[in-house]
């Protein structure tokens, strides 16, 4: 194996490719979740690690949602989620 290294912004660059790429292609998959579709739940409980989740969510066409996290909320998180607050705000 090639020992190399990889800059932060490559990384970030390459994870964002990655994880976009895989995401959209998930919630473009109707065929593989129609029977969850049928159900028409009205929540979806989820959480952080997987940073798909919400796009399969809203695909699925949820729009309750309960994040469930075993660490405070990141900005970036919450932002994602549509849901940012700041302290000033509350």
């Amino acid at each position: 194996m090639e020992d190399s290294h990889i800059g932060f912004l490559d990384r970030l660059t390459y994870d964002v490719d990655f994880w976009m790429e895989m995401c959209e292609d998930l919630a473009r998959q109707h065929h593989r979740m129609q029977h969850l579709i049928d159900y028409g739940f009205d929540l979806a409980l989820f959480n952080d690690i997987d940073p798909c989740n919400s796009a399969i969510i809203r695909s699925l066409n949820i729009s309750k949602t309960v994040l469930l996290s075993s660490e405070a909320i990141m900005d970036k998180i919450a932002w994602d989620l549509g849901k940012m607050t700041t302290m000033a705000e509350n």
